[in-house]
């Protein structure tokens, strides 16, 4: 189920732009992200941590030169607003394209915008592949 109303709508999109960057190693992708000193992201794969813009920008540069390219595919996002911040959490899956197919691999993802000059910017991505286990 689909979450309704302008906070998932902002929170849908800047998903989709997001993914649809990273898939085609949009430079811009960096634009996505706030200019804040402490703005952070933290990948799901050990070392994919970047504080500040600098660090995103380097970290999307590395990542561009992976024999890889990743997007998601949501299959559920809850999110919250207050004001000009706004925090969700989404589930669904990391799709992994390499020659000669496709991969799926859960993931889950939180994350902050914060509303800066009328444009919605990630202060906060956290990326994690949920682990199953037998207990």
């Amino acid at each position: 189920m689909a979450p309704t109303g302008e906070a998932a709508r902002i929170a849908s999109d800047a998903l989709a732009r997001l993914g649809s960057k990273l898939h085609h190693r949009d430079q811009t992708i960096v634009d996505e992200f706030s200019d804040a000193v402490d703005v952070t992201l933290v990948g799901s794969e050990a070392g994919e941590s970047a504080r500040g813009k600098p660090a995103i920008a380097e970290f999307f540069r590395a990542a561009f030169g992976w024999p890889v390219r990743i997007c998601w595919e949501w299959s559920g996002i809850d999110v919250c607003r207050q004001a000009d911040i706004l925090w969700f959490f989404a589930e669904g899956a990391a799709v992994i394209t390499a020659d000669p197919g496709e991969n799926r691999k859960p993931y889950r993802l939180s994350g902050v915008l914060a509303l800066e000059d009328g444009v919605w910017r990630w202060r906060l991505f956290h990326g994690s592949e949920p682990v199953t286990g037998s207990g």
